[in-house]
């Protein structure tokens, strides 16, 4: 199918509505990262929406490309689903987009976040784009969804091959695949890649990474020093925006207000519960998030899948090794792409070290991939007598399970905890 018209009304909407809500959270901001995290939203929207009249290409990704590729051949990165998925939330358009997929023969059980995506580029809700690129992740939607934007867009697509294990002889063939990758890109651009450009992209890439990690620390203090929307908040910056100095700025200013309140013993005076998050919280309910806050006290205070980095040389004599660590050593990558065993030491390392109460696992009932490690993490959970929810929900999709349902599953299961203190 070839997409023949193109109207980007629905993002630039979206684009203002992040605007407006990053003006009104710069003037009474919650926290001092909040209005920044959606100052950063609406920029990475507006750079998709206006890199043509600036001259730059854009490229589309999947999950685990890693934006310093793009940034260091100053391209602008169209995040796949996770741009379309904002934007679909945003103007409370889901079922418009899921129907619209549905039109053109994608059955329900294909995951809504990927038939979300698949609607905006064969609608031609997404602007005109020059590339694509994914990998092999964990998620195989993910290649598919690739392959579908670019036959609708009529662009070149580019596929490297990610390893499904963590070490050297895994670095160095990846590294020989981003070498390819980036002489496609080049054809595309017109223009090489700038080695120079690519070290300074991975030095500002590296200060993310260490602030990430400084900032993981910081949420295991008792009392816990932010708020929950702090681990979707970093994830998605960190996401849309490595490599670059904007990233680093929020992680600073982030790292520098919870080292202030660890150092105060300062957190919000009614927390009861410390919670692990295990995968998404649905798109459409972070408000669930600020209502366990508000009326239970209860805190996501980690999240293991999006902030447990393995361990990166960076060797920047080594560039594309160095990316390739780095692209490998991402939480989803080195969790997903490992024996199940690492993903459970991991959960439970953390819930010990944070001293938290229960772990909440969103199970996107789509995701083959997440799903099918329920029975082993709550195993080895049960063993370990800490308690564990699963909730069954739909990131995307706001009509498979109602907010009151999730509201009540989660106060049975508090209730539950409290009981056996």
């Amino acid at each position: 199918m070839e997409t023949k018209t193109y109207d980007t009304s629905r993002l630039e909407q979206a684009h203002q509505i992040l605007s407006a809500i990053a003006e009104r959270r710069v003037q009474k901001p919650a926290n001092p990262w909040d209005g920044i995290y959606y100052e950063l939203m609406s920029r990475y929207f507006e750079n998709i929406l206006k890199a043509g009249e600036r001259g730059q290409k854009v490229v589309t990704t999947s999950d685990v490309v890693p934006s310093e590729i793009l940034y260091a051949m100053d391209m602008v990165p169209y995040h796949i689903s996770m741009v379309s998925c904002a934007a679909a939330v945003l103007l409370g358009e889901q079922e418009t987009c899921l129907s619209a997929a549905k039109s053109f023969g994608l059955a329900p059980e294909v995951c809504s976040v990927h038939r979300i995506a698949a609607a905006f580029f064969v609608k031609g809700w997404a602007p005109t784009i020059d590339a694509v690129v994914s990998n092999n992740e964990s998620c195989d939607n993910n290649a598919k969804s690739s392959e579908l934007i670019a036959e609708a867009y009529k662009v070149p697509g580019f596929y490297f091959d990610c390893p499904f294990y963590f070490g050297e002889r895994a670095f160095h063939f990846l590294a020989g695949e981003l070498e390819d990758l980036f002489k496609f890109l080049g054809e595309v651009k017109g223009q090489p890649l700038d080695q120079e450009k690519l070290v300074e992209v991975l030095e500002s890439s590296r200060q993310v990474v260490e602030l990430s990690k400084e900032i993981n620390r910081l949420r295991q203090a008792v009392p816990y020093p932010a708020n929950s929307r702090l681990g979707l908040q970093s994830h998605l910056v960190r996401w849309y925006f490595q490599g670059r100095p904007e990233a680093v700025e929020f992680m600073e200013l982030v790292r520098d207000e919870l080292r202030r309140r660890v150092d105060a013993g300062q957190g919000p005076p009614d927390q009861r519960f410390r919670f692990i998050s295990l995968f998404l919280t649905p798109n459409h309910q972070w408000k669930l998030l600020d209502w366990m806050e508000r009326e239970h006290g209860a805190y996501i205070i980690q999240d293991p899948d999006r902030h447990h980095w393995g361990p990166i040389d960076w060797d920047f004599s080594r560039p594309m090794y160095t990316l390739s660590n780095r692209l490998l050593a991402e939480p989803v990558a080195y969790l997903t792409y490992s024996p199940i065993q690492k993903w459970v030491d991991a959960i439970v390392e953390e819930t010990r070290d944070s001293k938290a109460d229960g772990v909440i696992f969103w199970a996107h009932t789509a995701c083959r991939q997440a799903c099918a490690t329920i029975r082993v993490v709550k195993d080895a959970l049960t063993e370990r007598d800490i308690p564990s929810l699963v909730l069954d929900v739909d990131t995307n999709d706001p009509s498979f399970v109602s907010e009151d349902e999730l509201k009540d599953r989660l106060e049975g299961f508090m209730e539950r905890i409290e009981e056996n203190r």
